[in-house]
């Protein structure tokens, strides 16, 4: 009876451990595959935010080539206007196939209009370059 009584215990047991191991390796791989899907969320938004910030400098560094403008510096600053202008477009060309989802797409497109009539203003105040008018 006491012997029944021990393989009992050790079938329970031993049944216990095999639980155990199957229910900690299916949680191993359930966070594997969470940390995965997690990761690849964050790297595909950080992408978006680190070409977002991109666009932004870009258009800081126009906003400075105008006020070159301005100083009277027209050389330097329609090099600089150029390459910014160039720079910003490669930003928000790579902004554009980055974003999938429709209301962001309308946004990004909202965000183009805005920054081509941006540069229509820039491209007046550089005709009136030296001028009352352009300021």
């Amino acid at each position: 009876m006491k012997q029944r009584l021990q393989t009992r215990f050790l079938l329970a047991g031993g049944l216990l451990l095999v639980a155990t191991t199957c229910s900690s390796l299916w949680s191993i791989w359930t966070f594997l595959q969470l940390h995965r899907t997690v990761d690849e969320a964050i790297r595909a938004n950080q992408e978006i935010i680190d070409t977002c910030a991109e666009l932004h400098s870009s258009l800081e560094r126009e906003d400075d080539a105008l006020l070159l403008f301005l100083s009277g510096d027209v050389t330097q600053a329609r090099s600089n206007l150029i390459q910014e202008r160039w720079r910003g477009d490669v930003s928000l060309n790579k902004l554009i196939r980055l974003i999938s989802s429709g209301e962001e797409q309308a946004v990004v497109m909202e965000l183009r209009q805005q920054i081509e009539r941006y540069r229509a203003a820039g491209d007046l105040l550089q005709q009136h370059t030296g001028t009352p008018e352009g300021l």
